[in-house]
């Protein structure tokens, strides 16, 4: 295995270079917002995300370095499935699982954007792994650390929640409940309440709200929609890559543990498709065993070298991006790592500034290095909906938003607009007075 960790090192290091250098997306940005804002958890999502940017704040001056905890995180869960992996796959093949997720897109170079999917998928995979340590030897330990890990999980994501009928179809498909100690059970729930005690307790304060726009996010739609369905599979597809899909389908009756944590959440979100749409990254914690599938049914990897190759072309073309963007449309989400740039300037001599969207506000915190609010109530509610600094104590304010839209939330209609101040073809600038 030590070539195979050799591979994992040499992939950190490299995500770290490219972490520091690359800018952050919008989404990062919120996150590190939150970082600077720590609470117990979020309206958007729970709070793990919080603390690895609240760890990376002390590298803010070297570039986008806050990521730093985060990279080091998701390198850790590879480290984990081979350990998990170990006892199936022979020595000299974890070197190509290595590989696969150095290069795999959702695990590969762009891993290096920090959302809550990171410490999410390092909380499911140390899950597995003392899930199968707990049926090999059910010691005290392994039970305690299974359910401080669930817990943990269920602090970063909310889709922590399937792994528990990812656990039941494996336990009842290789009928393994005898190997249960079911005198120590309680420590997995106690240590899993424990875990995510943070997220139970904000959510008693706040009438559930967190949870339960979750599930309207994802279930909440009364109509489907076909290409729903027919999107979230083709893209699976394209992001699984026809080759692993198709390696990882044939040996996966062999291998029930792989299977139980690969297949469900993937068949979970064709479900999920009929009531919603799905987003691409949703089901991402199964991808780590659908890997090791596809790595135990090869029986060569030439494959997996043009699948590489194919790879990191791709990671070219994005990176590159990010030092010019060069597409020939602002439609891609690449965009979003120049838009608000030339705002620099702008947010630091219009104060004080408030922003129309979550997006809006953290990004130009985090280049500008003042403070920006979202306004309260402005379009979904967000983080900002929470915050004092959302509410407007002077008497005049510029509000940063899109051309030729004013839309004030019901509490601000009765302020007025002094001035318009054009910047782009894109967004403009109100002056604003509260009367």
């Amino acid at each position: 295995m030590k070539i195979a960790l050799k591979i994992v090192y040499i992939t950190l290091f490299v995500k770290l270079l490219l972490g520091a250098a690359i800018p952050f997306f919008f989404d990062e940005s919120y996150y590190w917002y939150w970082g600077r804002n720590l609470q117990l958890s979020y309206y958007d999502h729970p709070p793990v995300v919080s603390w690895l940017y609240a760890i990376g704040q002390m590298f803010n001056g070297l570039g986008q370095a806050s990521r730093w905890p985060g990279i080091f995180m998701s390198q850790a869960s590879v480290i984990v499935w081979l350990y998990i992996l170990k006892d199936y796959i022979k020595e000299k093949n974890l070197v190509w699982f290595s590989v696969l997720m150095a290069f795999w897109p959702l695990f590969g170079f762009t891993s290096i954007v920090i959302t809550p999917d990171i410490p999410f998928v390092f909380f499911w995979s140390l899950s597995v792994l003392f899930v199968k340590r707990s049926l090999d030897s059910p010691s005290w330990k392994n039970y305690l650390m299974l359910g401080l890990s669930l817990g943990l999980g269920g602090a970063s994501k909310y889709l922590m929640i399937l792994f528990i009928p990812c656990l039941l179809i494996y336990l009842t498909w290789a009928k393994l409940w005898n190997r249960i100690e079911w005198s120590k059970v309680p420590a997995i729930i106690f240590m899993g309440l424990l875990g995510c005690s943070p997220v139970l307790i904000w959510n008693y304060q706040h009438n559930w709200e967190s949870i339960l726009f979750q599930i309207d996010h994802g279930l909440g739609e009364s109509i489907w929609k076909f290409n729903w369905t027919t999107d979230y599979v083709f893209g699976q597809i394209l992001l699984i890559f026809p080759p692993v899909l198709w390696f990882a389908i044939k040996v996966s009756r062999q291998y029930k543990l792989l299977s139980s944590f690969a297949w469900f959440p993937i068949l979970f979100f064709v479900y999920s498709s009929t009531k919603g749409q799905v987003e691409a990254n949703w089901p991402i914690m199964a991808y780590p065993a659908i890997g090791g599938l596809a790595i135990l049914g090869a029986h060569q990897f030439r494959w997996l070298k043009w699948s590489s190759a194919f790879w990191a072309l791709l990671s070219v073309i994005i990176f590159s991006n990010a030092v010019v963007y060069w597409l020939p449309t602002k439609e891609s989400k690449l965009w979003e790592l120049h838009e608000y740039m030339p705002y620099k300037k702008i947010a630091q001599s219009y104060q004080p500034m408030y922003a129309t969207s979550f997006q809006m506000a953290a990004y130009l915190t985090y280049i500008s290095g003042v403070e920006i609010c979202k306004l309260r109530n402005y379009r979904r509610r967000d983080f900002y909906d929470y915050l004092d600094c959302s509410m407007p104590k002077e008497k005049r304010y510029y509000l940063l938003t899109f051309k030729n839209r004013l839309l004030l939330p019901e509490w601000a209609k009765d302020h007025k607009k002094i001035q318009t101040i054009p910047l782009d073809q894109d967004h403009q600038i109100f002056e604003m007075e509260i009367p």
